[in-house]
């Protein structure tokens, strides 16, 4: 029986035009999720965290870990305080977790779940486990693999603030595709230059200038609100913390909720600027 810690990774930018070639960025935060894995018990028990992912496709891409590997295990989570908004988050975790213990590169985890996940969150899934596996902010593009950002950002929190209000991905993607058919010669070049900026937001996490890597997630957040893809709400939760010389972005893998990055702890004035909302701090590794 072995235990592991591992980090739970979230998306900050790229994840809506992931199927459209556009890299994702990932930064991997803890607390992480604790598995106990043992080779005399099989089977999947995911206690509190159950209602929050999709038990089958997790099921699905572990026999396939299985079959390469020649060894099955058994998975029990122990994590006490469940988030539903770690939702992928806990499904990556949980990947790398099966993977390390079995042996199985990232490359091969990678090529997995692009296969086994229709949906518009194989890239979302993908990025999710390579990077709770490798443990590092990494960027990441479907097809191509991932890149580590170091040396990054020492020290630096994530809070995340929002409320229970969970949208589809599909959705999502469905209307991206739509806006780049009705009015292709507008978005088309909005949606490169989203790429494009994710590719900056990723040089700038690496070198850790952060008064670029800021501008480059307002920027984007920015983006993503002119094509119509983020409610009135989250930008109006936004703009508050804006007024307080802070900045946030849309976190695009969870629903309604925006995040913002900080090298200072301001857990007590963050959760002040939004009383009535929940209020989450991770310190990113």
């Amino acid at each position: 029986m072995a235990i592991y810690e591992v980090p739970i990774a979230l998306n900050i930018v790229g994840g809506y035009l992931a199927e459209e070639g556009s890299p994702l960025i990932f930064l991997p935060v803890e607390p992480g999720l604790k598995v106990e894995l043992s080779s005399t018990r099989e089977g999947l028990y995911l206690g509190k965290i159950e209602e929050f992912v999709n038990v089958r496709r997790l099921e699905e891409i572990m026999e396939l870990l299985f079959r390469h590997s020649g060894k099955r295990v058994g998975i029990k989570v122990v994590e006490k305080y469940p988030h539903y908004i770690l939702s992928l988050g806990y499904e990556g975790a949980i990947l790398a977790t099966v993977a390390e213990d079995l042996g199985i590169d990232n490359e091969f985890l990678q090529r997995v779940i692009e296969g086994k996940v229709k949906s518009a969150e194989r890239g979302l899934l993908a990025g999710s486990a390579i990077c709770s596996q490798v443990r590092k902010p990494i960027a990441y593009r479907i097809d191509e693999g991932y890149v580590e950002l170091e040396p990054g950002i020492p020290n630096m929190y994530l809070y995340v603030i929002g409320l229970k209000n969970i949208i589809s991905l599909n959705e999502v993607t469905l209307h991206i595709r739509k806006l780049k058919k009705d009015y292709s010669d507008v978005f088309e070049p909005l949606f490169h230059a989203f790429c494009r900026l994710s590719i900056r937001v990723a040089e700038y996490l690496q070198v850790g200038d952060l008064e670029k890597l800021f501008f480059m997630l307002t920027l984007g957040h920015k983006i993503l609100s002119t094509a119509g893809l983020i409610s009135r709400l989250i930008n109006e939760y936004v703009q508050r913390i804006e007024n307080q010389d802070y900045w946030a972005k849309f976190l695009e893998d969870i629903g309604q909720y925006i995040f913002t990055l900080t090298v200072e702890d301001l857990e007590e004035k963050i959760k002040k600027i939004f009383k009535n909302l929940e209020v989450y701090k991770f310190h990113v590794i």
